[in-house]
């Protein structure tokens, strides 16, 4: 009986490194680009690959390549071999000021604009290397992240299967927000149908986000038979809020989204929705495939502590 050794001896590991990027860009020439190499250098690998595993591993198609069962299911374990490897021979504790990784981490459009500035501004200090990549949310994020495609995702739902963990970090409430000196921050107790007098400025979700959950205060004013009247609409943050400096506008968002400096000194709360159940729970999900990478587990704990004290902010 061979020793694990001498069966390991006659395997390439850059075959496995080429075999991960393969299965993530699903196309030669775009992987022969990830990797620095040749188009006839991936094939080649190609080839090796399919004599190591027996299996074709991929079939052609118009798209690109499309994997195997085989090939998914090592997939499945192939980004935890890698990270275990790649932490087993750098032999070291992570440093988070040196870490020059980069994290993709996708969040709803209503929240991204606070929670995404909040991260990057702590990481700024904590770790100045590291790239944050922005995705938009998606209604499943699991195969994104089990696929190494998301890191993380800021989600409103928990995640399916064991193989997930998902950490609720806070509620987003719904509230109303208006420039300051409105008219309304004249009326000591402000009710939604003087909110409803005016018109709103609406920033728009992602049309391809999929998430499919209706503003928890729009079904609040659908319950009373009441309807705003919207004058804008744009997923361009920015844009809505310089509108709002300049008109009467109202904008109904969640309750941490102005929490920066620059607009609560712009802008003010003049109505709040206060029953509990119009709160919608957040949460950071995460795929077990990368919990014994350090830089993960590491910035895991950061995200935590920025999201929980972001959403916090009333």
């Amino acid at each position: 009986m061979r020793s694990i050794e001498q069966q390991l001896s006659r395997i390439d590991l850059n075959l496995l490194v080429s075999l991960s990027v393969l299965l993530k860009e699903k196309n030669v020439s775009r992987s022969a680009e990830k990797l620095f190499l040749s188009q006839p250098a991936m094939s080649r690998n190609l080839k090796k690959l399919r004599e190591l595993f027996d299996d074709p591993l991929f079939y052609r198609e118009s798209s690109g390549l499309r994997p195997t069962v085989k090939a998914l299911e090592i997939e499945t374990k192939l980004d935890r071999l890698l990270i275990s490897i790649n932490d087993f021979i750098a032999g070291e504790e992570f440093d988070p000021k040196t870490c020059n990784k980069t994290f993709n981490i996708s969040a709803p459009s209503l929240m991204s604009h606070t929670l995404i500035f909040s991260i990057i501004k702590d990481l700024t200090e904590l770790a100045p290397n590291i790239v944050i990549a922005q995705h938009s949310a998606i209604s499943e994020p699991e195969k994104q992240l089990e696929s190494g495609k998301l890191d993380f995702s800021i989600h409103i739902n928990k995640a399916v299967g064991s193989d997930y963990s998902s950490t609720y970090v806070g509620d987003a409430k719904p509230v109303i927000y208006a420039r300051k000196n409105h008219p309304l921050s004249k009326v000591r107790s402000i009710t939604i149908e003087d909110c409803l007098t005016y018109k709103f400025v609406d920033l728009a979700l992602d049309d391809k986000s999929n998430l499919q959950i209706k503003n928890p205060a729009k079904l609040y004013l659908e319950e009373r038979d009441l309807e705003m009247s919207i004058a804008v609409k744009s997923g361009q943050l920015g844009l809505l809020t310089e509108v709002m400096k300049h008109s009467d506008h109202l904008l109904l968002s969640n309750h941490f989204l102005m929490s920066s400096s620059e607009l609560k000194s712009n802008f003010v709360k003049v109505f709040s929705f206060d029953e509990s159940k119009y709160a919608v729970k957040t949460f950071l999900v995460d795929h077990e495939r990368a919990h014994s990478s350090q830089a993960h587990a590491w910035l895991k704990d950061v995200l935590i502590n920025t999201l929980s004290c972001a959403i916090a902010k009333q």
